[in-house]
């Protein structure tokens, strides 16, 4: 028995976001109406709706409610690098000098729900922050907090008086601000080569699979960026990160932006850390949420 079939026989479970991400990753091959048909076919676009997004422009995002607020994102350059290393590492081992500061924009957006009632409050349900570097075509996720998503992944519940915004979805919100970030430098977004999204969290599905193809490998504790463990595209194992929300995200990001077409993940790899010294209760209830192995999307151009 091989070791790739060794792990589905293993994690049977996994099979579903391996055979969701053979079925995206496959419309990349076809023509855009034929690649709008196909995702209408298994219902990952509605009926009437078209692959290319609607939303184009940054404004659109303030106008759907979102909120720009970086003050409480440290993560700039190396002073905001420290409390992730294994980042510093990658940016270092894909050419990018993490110690230049002005070469990386942090941002952050977030979604609020105001409801009025004797105390007017308002609530968070979306964040989305991370850094980006123009020059480098690289976008960095940090936080990923989906305003249709419970933390534990299941779909939000809304109250009476509570909408959803149209434009909610991480792909959207992080590609408009890297875009505008590259008009702003005048770079070209169509240049995108890296994203990194960090610490997945442990309630997620693409943790769930992370874990499961990393088990039985003889796995340490901590996997540096140089040892990560990389799965060619079209693989089983590549296309079961890819079928997870953390991993389609990327997939979306590209099929739906005309100005991406012709862009392709190469290589999904997983680095990061595994285990930790859990020795309080408080570190076992932040980590049950934020774990701390991160993903590695190679994006490339696709072959003539």
């Amino acid at each position: 028995m091989s070791e790739e079939s060794d792990w589905l026989s293993t994690h049977p479970e996994l099979k579903t976001y391996r055979d969701d991400g053979a079925k995206l990753s496959a419309c990349f091959n076809l023509s855009l109406s034929d690649a709008t048909h196909r995702l209408r076919q298994v219902r990952k676009l509605g009926p009437q709706e078209g692959l290319c997004s609607r939303f184009t422009t940054l404004e659109q995002l303030v106008v759907e409610g979102w909120i720009r607020d970086d003050r409480g994102i440290r993560f700039r350059g190396a002073d905001c690098l420290n409390d992730h290393p294994e980042i510093v590492e990658a940016l270092n081992n894909i050419g990018i000098e993490s110690k230049e500061a002005e070469h990386f924009t942090k941002f952050c957006w977030m979604y609020h729900h105001r409801r009025t009632s004797v105390i007017d409050t308002s609530e968070l349900l979306g964040c989305f922050s991370g850094t980006y570097n123009a020059e480098f075509g690289l976008i960095v996720s940090i936080n990923s907090i989906a305003p249709y998503k419970m933390p534990d992944g299941s779909p939000r519940v809304f109250l009476p008086g509570e909408t959803l915004p149209a434009l909610h979805f991480w792909s959207n919100v992080v590609f408009l601000a890297y875009q505008e970030q590259c008009v702003k430098e005048q770079r070209d977004p169509t240049n995108l080569k890296h994203i990194i999204r960090t610490s997945i969290s442990k309630l997620t599905s693409a943790h769930k699979v992370m874990s499961g193809l990393l088990v039985g490998k003889d796995t340490p504790a901590f996997i540096p960026f140089n040892d990560r463990r990389t799965f060619a595209a079209g693989t089983n194992e590549a296309n079961a990160l890819l079928g997870t929300p953390t991993g389609a995200g990327v997939l979306w990001m590209l099929l739906r932006r005309p100005r991406l077409t012709g862009k392709i993940v190469k290589s999904v790899s997983i680095f990061g850390r595994l285990g930790f010294g859990l020795e309080t209760a408080k570190e076992r209830m932040d980590l049950a949420e934020h774990g701390g192995l991160h993903l590695y999307f190679e994006i490339a151009d696709c072959s003539p």
